[in-house]
């Protein structure tokens, strides 16, 4: 896997910047959060996520790390219109932070089991987020869980 990002004007067709050297294995999932001065979130097989300012384009664009999780993180999405990053690791333990400040403010346990475990985090609105795996966990902002689905509920809520 590659251990660089690189970002392109895609209608000039040219190369505007290379991030490199915060990666040791390569980049698995790259998140844009276009408020707050804009941040480009990288997670690779670490136990951290980069935050970037694509929009420096003079000095570094490297603004530091995102550590708190003591497994691999296996997802993030962060929550739109607000200035929340919500991070998962392969024993479904969460993260929740700001990225204003890159604070951890939540982390909320793992209570699932081996088949239980979660393998996404999908945020829709700005009140609520959801995990994905075998199941399906509804969270809102607070971080407290509001009800476990299945698919089919699931389903049903989202086609009017």
């Amino acid at each position: 896997m590659d251990k660089t990002i690189k970002m392109y004007n895609l209608d000039k067709r040219v190369l505007i910047r290379t991030f490199a050297q915060h990666h040791t294995n390569g980049v698995k999932q790259l998140t844009y959060v276009s408020g707050f001065g804009g941040h480009l979130l990288s997670r690779g097989f670490e136990l951290y996520v980069n935050v970037w300012s694509p929009e420096n384009l003079y000095g570094d664009p490297y603004l530091g790390q995102l550590r708190g999780h003591k497994h691999p993180i296996v997802s993030m999405d962060s929550i739109k219109t607000q200035p929340y990053i919500i991070t998962l690791d392969n024993i479904s333990e969460i993260i929740i932070w700001d990225i204003r400040n890159m604070y951890q403010l939540q982390n909320i346990s793992s209570k699932t089991t081996k088949s239980m475990i979660c393998h996404g985090i999908f945020c829709f609105t700005k009140q609520k987020f959801w995990l994905y795996g075998t199941r399906f966990f509804e969270f809102d902002k607070s971080g407290e869980e509001v009800e476990e689905k299945d698919e089919l509920q699931l389903i049903e809520e989202m086609i009017p």
